[in-house]
């Protein structure tokens, strides 16, 4: 496995309701708290619940696709877009940040 498949891509923005939603598009999960760092700590809860539960499977046949379960193409996009705009500005409200993947769930040690 190469080291950029080892990240998880993600990203976050703030809504009209001053909430925050964050998105992993590697893994198309989506999460919704009040705060940044709320938002942040559910979605990597639920990457790991995530993981662990298609590490658990019996049907070794199916961990690939799981694994590889893409994001809709405009929530690609939005990612992309708002990598790129934070490449050229910051941008308060929008932000691209990334998850490792938590490998110590193949040995059951989180």
């Amino acid at each position: 496995m190469r080291p950029q498949e080892m990240i998880l891509r993600c990203y976050g923005y703030q809504t009209s309701r001053c909430t925050w939603i964050v998105k992993c598009i590697d893994l198309d999960l989506v999460d919704e708290e009040d705060t940044l760092d709320k938002a942040k700590k559910s979605l990597e809860n639920a990457i790991k619940g995530y993981l662990g539960a298609v590490l658990d499977t019996q049907d070794l046949t199916t961990i690939p696709k799981l694994l590889k379960r893409k994001s809709p193409p405009k929530d690609i996009l939005f990612y992309h877009s708002i990598w790129l705009l934070n490449k050229i500005k910051a941008i308060r409200s929008r932000l691209v940040f990334e998850e490792s993947i938590p490998f110590c769930l193949i040995k059951n040690a989180c």
